[in-house]
């Protein structure tokens, strides 16, 4: 039906949009492939909406602006805060660590 991948979260999004509207019926991503006209509106979404944030990497980058901060580099806590170091190492053990406490493990 298409020939370029729409991202899951726009898919997602719609799925989100559309049981809001009618309430009873629970769209899946699949729904979204099956109907042209929730093709469109993905790709609109794809186009117009920021992905969404994971909450857990939004937490780790808030975590990791206070330890910069509390290491004396302030000139590097938006940058934290604003996702620059997303891929770094820091980044992604803190958030191995979130999910280990909200699976009730250790961290």
């Amino acid at each position: 039906m298409t020939d370029t991948k729409i991202a899951d979260w726009a898919k997602q999004r719609v799925c989100e949009l559309t049981n809001e509207q009618i309430g009873n019926k629970l769209w899946i991503l699949t729904d979204v492939d099956a109907e042209p006209a929730a093709v469109a509106f993905a790709k609109y979404i794809e186009q117009h909406e920021e992905k969404p944030i994971d909450p857990l990497l939004k937490e780790a980058r808030e975590i990791a602006a206070l330890v910069v901060l509390y290491v004396g580099r302030e000139d590097l806590v938006e940058e934290y805060k604003g996702g620059d170091y997303d891929e770094d190492s820091e980044i992604t053990e803190i958030i191995k660590k979130l999910r280990a406490i909200q699976k009730g493990g250790a961290a």
